[in-house]
Order: C-alpha cells, then structure tokens, then sequence
C-alpha cells in the first residue's frame, strides 16, 4: 500500500460555479482545511477513521452493494453515527460512506441520466453528512479535522477484463461531483488494483472540478501484492 498526496495546480477555487453550485461557509471551511492538510502532512502523522463497510454492517448486519451505497440518502443517521463515533475515538480524517458510490460501483449503467443524477446525490449527501459531523467537532474543541472522500476501485480492473478507460472515467465523474458539492477536504482514491483505474479517477476529479470552480487535493492508495506488483500485474 502506497498513498500519495497531490495538491498541485487548480486545487483551489475557480471562477465558475457550474451547475448551480453556490460557495458558502462549507466550501470556505473545506478551502481552509485543503491547505492546513498540505502542511500537517509534513509536520506530524495523521490518524483516519477505520473501516466504514465493517462498521455499518456492525450496527446493521449484512448490507448488499446497493443497499450500503445508499446509505447516505436512506440512513443518514446511521452513517453520522459512524462518523461521531470515530471523531470521539480521535481520528483526524473522517472518510465517506461512498467506496462503491461509482455508476459501475453501485451497477448502475453509465451515461444513463438517472444513474447520473442518482450518484450524484448519493456522494453529495454523504459528503455533506461527513462535513457536518466534522464541522461540529472542530467547532467543540478547535482542533482541524479533514473530510476525504472515498472512492474505491469498482468491480473489476481495465487489464483483467474489466470496463475500458473512457467508461471508467464516466462512471467516476457524477461520483467526484457530489463529494465536491458536498464540501470534502480531500478526494481519497482507494485500494486501486490498476493504474488505469488511478488515471480514470483522477482526469474525472479534475473535470469535474474544472465544471464546478473547485478541485479538492487527492490522496491515492494501491493494493499490492507480496511481490510488490499491482493485483493486475
């Protein structure tokens, strides 16, 4: 497992809203805490929350891919839960309840409108659910906490078979919009079994922020074999 953090040209604010997109003390607050994450990198370890998907299965027993996926709009006090209960365990960064919230991810046919506007909404509450809860921390005790938001690695990798680029990078771009109307600090990539993967979602993070005025940093980590190869080889 590797991580890299990017914060380099246009992770800031834009002169285009996009889409209706509005910038208010969520945004600013999330502009602040892009540029305090940057530097506290450098000067001391940071602890992230731990496994969303095992803790919601903890407090509501098995969950399908689509049921989970949903959470945020169907069950948001039980993803706030969550949240709260890894801030009061001291976590710095509280992630997304998005892993699988892609149009591939959740099965859902991508350049479908409904899809698109379905994934939307999902990330979009998610992240707006993750900002709050650390807002309201911060606001108790003063101490910086940073929302990530979680994209994980689909269903199958481009080199095994799995969708090609293009496809990959629709499927990503209605999940990056939603987290970056929903005011995350940071887009985490996880667990990526295939540079392809890792390019699609990060041209669909900076085209969406391009559209929307905003391209949070991103922060990407890959699953890695004993021999140090990627699981595509």
């Amino acid at each position: 497992m590797y991580t890299l953090l990017y914060h380099g040209p246009g992770a800031g604010y834009g002169g285009h809203a996009g889409r209706g997109l509005r910038f208010g003390d969520r945004e600013r607050n999330a502009a602040m805490n892009r540029e305090s994450l940057a530097h506290t990198l450098t000067t001391r370890v940071l602890v992230a929350d731990g496994a969303m998907g095992t803790y919601l299965e903890r407090l509501m027993g098995d969950l399908d891919d689509r049921r989970r996926d949903r959470l945020p709009l169907d069950e948001p006090e039980v993803v706030r839960t969550v949240h709260r209960d890894y801030l009061a365990a001291g976590a710095d960064i509280i992630k997304t309840a998005t892993f699988g919230a892609s149009v591939l991810g959740s099965g859902l046919e991508p350049g479908e409108p409904e899809s698109v506007e379905s994934i939307i909404r999902v990330n979009e509450a998610a992240a707006t659910i993750a900002r709050a809860e650390v807002d309201a921390a911060m606001a108790v005790d003063g101490r910086t906490r940073w929302v990530a938001g979680s994209v994980g690695p689909g269903r199958s990798a481009p080199t095994l078979g799995g969708p090609a680029y293009q496809e990959l990078k629709a499927s990503y771009l209605p999940q990056m919009e939603g987290l970056i109307r929903g005011g995350v600090d940071v887009v985490l990539i996880e667990t990526i079994q295939d540079t392809l993967q890792a390019k699609a979602a990060i041209a669909a993070l900076r085209n969406a922020g391009r559209a929307l005025g905003r391209t949070p940093p991103f922060i990407a980590s890959a699953t890695m074999t004993e021999s140090g190869r990627m699981l595509s080889g």
